[in-house]
């Protein structure tokens, strides 16, 4: 999804919008922490050892979504588009 997303936005930008992106964001946000979760689950008392990478792999899934927003302002970007109503004024 999000390589494809990509390839629309080399090849026309107009393709490519903020919406599209911030719930594409979201969507592999939330897949990723998915399987991270459940590899960890999957690993028992080990899973949250270091030096298995399941904890590890949790823990900066949780980082990159810290950095890349919270889910509410992504959906209020997504939202706008749709709409075509700003929830917020700058």
């Amino acid at each position: 999804m999000c390589a494809r997303v990509s390839q629309l936005y080399e090849k026309d930008h107009s393709e490519s919008t903020i919406g599209r992106v911030a719930m594409v964001k979201e969507e592999c946000i939330r897949n990723c922490k998915e399987v991270c979760s459940m590899a960890r689950e999957t690993m028992g008392d080990e899973g949250v050892i270091l030096e298995k990478q399941a904890i590890k792999a949790l823990c900066d899934i949780e980082a990159i979504q810290a950095d890349e927003g919270s889910k509410t302002l992504k959906l209020v970007v997504a939202a706008k588009e749709m709409a075509e109503i700003a929830a917020f004024k700058l």
